[in-house]
């Protein structure tokens, strides 16, 4: 898509308006999505708690994580 450059005061360029409007799922909400599916370990948990590299940030509760294989 071709987007007219939008500006604020300092004269950067700003990203277009979101076209659709983004909303929250609850923890059973997001793990019904993967139904049908073999949840990989450790199933559906936060993000930061998604096999971690580092020690688990567990203060960001807001992002959801899951991989499903197909049976």
């Amino acid at each position: 898509m071709n987007w007219p450059a939008a500006t604020g005061r300092s004269g950067a360029r700003r990203a277009p308006p979101p076209t659709v409007a983004g909303g929250y799922r609850s923890h059973p909400e997001f793990a019904a999505l993967f139904d049908g599916f073999e949840l990989v370990d450790p199933g559906v948990v936060y993000a930061a708690s998604w096999h971690p590299d580092g020690p688990d940030d567990t203060s960001y509760k807001t992002d959801l994580a899951a991989v499903g294989r197909k049976p």
